[in-house]
């Protein structure tokens, strides 16, 4: 962000179940979120996740502010902070269960974002993403150490029945999971960019992937060894 700009987000609540803005850490633990029913719509328009709101009102337009740093004790309304590490930060925009008929983003446009710099010019669109050095690049998921998952792999995860464990964090997921090193007090930071509004369960399967043979039948021609379907089967 550059220094005295500020960072606005302009759109329509979609028709969706549920929507959320989350900011995240450099490691990809979720940091700050504000979610659709505590979203104060802008004035004339209606919140549609709000207790008792009309859902189908065509005036459903919010603003929200991200701001630089943590959050504060008392957060500002519609108000996002980014936790912003070394200048960089992460903001991810969830939308579930878009209302039938309506695309993946709930039948409205994506929020607009908006950059107001220092001198009080504003700009919005590309040139916004432009000003903020905004990265089109994928976003890079923390993975373990080849290493350290060909040793960890020595133990077979998947049980029978299967065995599901919340999620707590990157290292004790690893540790319960190939380890069996379960019972200890971990902090409860779960990253892969995880949602806050979320909580997480997890377990191992064992997948088998196969090729069918081609062999001769009378009744049917032959399928090509190249053409034969590829099938999987999972095992708890």
């Amino acid at each position: 962000m550059p220094e005295g700009a500020t960072l606005k987000l302009k759109g329509d609540f979609p028709y969706a179940r549920y929507i959320s803005f989350n900011s995240y850490r450099s490691d990809g633990t979720p940091a700050h979120a504000i979610s659709d029913n505590a979203i104060v719509p802008n004035a004339g328009a209606i919140n549609p996740f709000a207790g008792g709101a009309e859902r189908q009102s065509e005036f459903r337009g919010y603003e929200l502010e991200v701001a630089a740093g943590e959050a504060p004790e008392s957060e500002a309304a519609n108000t996002l902070y980014d936790y912003a590490e070394d200048g960089d930060s992460t903001l991810l925009y969830r939308v579930y269960v878009p209302d039938e008929g309506k695309d993946l983003a709930g039948g409205v446009k994506l929020p607009e974002v908006e950059v107001t710099l220092a001198d009080g010019s504003t700009v919005s669109g590309e040139a916004a993403c432009d000003a903020v050095e905004s990265s089109s690049d994928n976003i890079t998921v923390p993975r373990v150490p080849a290493d350290v998952y060909a040793a960890a792999s020595e133990n077979n995860p998947a049980n029978d029945p299967p065995v599901w464990r919340a999620a707590y964090n990157f290292a004790h997921s690893l540790a319960c999971s190939f380890y069996g090193s379960c019972n200890t007090d971990p902090e409860r930071e779960v990253s892969w960019f995880a949602n806050l509004d979320n909580q997480y369960i997890s377990t191992h399967v064992v997948v088998k992937c196969f090729r069918p043979p081609s062999f001769e039948l009378s009744s049917r021609p032959v399928l090509p060894h190249s053409a034969a379907i590829r099938r999987c089967v999972y095992e708890a």
